[in-house]
């Protein structure tokens, strides 16, 4: 995972008090390792809604892969905004989502989500489009 040795460490200069919770079953000792103050790696939980409603931001740092990522939309859909590479969002019309920031440089990456972290009173209007976007173009009744 290059976003933990790459990226965070230029978040957490910006922003000291940052956390990045890795959510998800069966984390590999790779994975595990990680684990930190500012790191918390949960594995499996019951219910991933209690963890998209203490984030401020997403990230899907993906290097491989080629199908739709619905932990992206997922992640809009509990309004809040996402970071993503290129891979990370394939299949999903980002150009109209203003709550997915698309970024292939690790640099860059980590300036986005600084942003996002820092920008208090446009942070609710990105909430807002992302829900309307999952709900305009990825609802059932649009996808059948």
């Amino acid at each position: 995972m290059n976003f933990v040795p790459q990226v965070f460490p230029l978040i957490k200069e910006k922003v000291p008090e940052a956390k990045l919770y890795i959510v998800g079953r069966n984390p590999s000792k790779k994975i595990l390792d990680l684990r930190s103050n500012s790191i918390i790696v949960t594995g499996t939980v019951s219910d991933v809604r209690k963890y998209y409603h203490i984030a401020k931001v997403s990230i899907a740092p993906f290097r491989l892969g080629g199908e739709t990522k619905l932990k992206v939309l997922e992640s809009l859909s509990m309004g809040v905004p996402i970071v993503s590479t290129s891979v990370g969002v394939q299949g999903i019309n980002t150009l109209v989502c203003k709550a997915i920031f698309v970024r292939d440089d690790w640099v860059q990456f980590a300036k986005e989500i600084v942003k996002i972290l820092q920008d208090k009173i446009n942070y609710i209007s990105l909430a807002k489009d992302g829900k309307l976007f999952v709900e305009e173009k990825y609802c059932w009744e649009t996808i059948i």
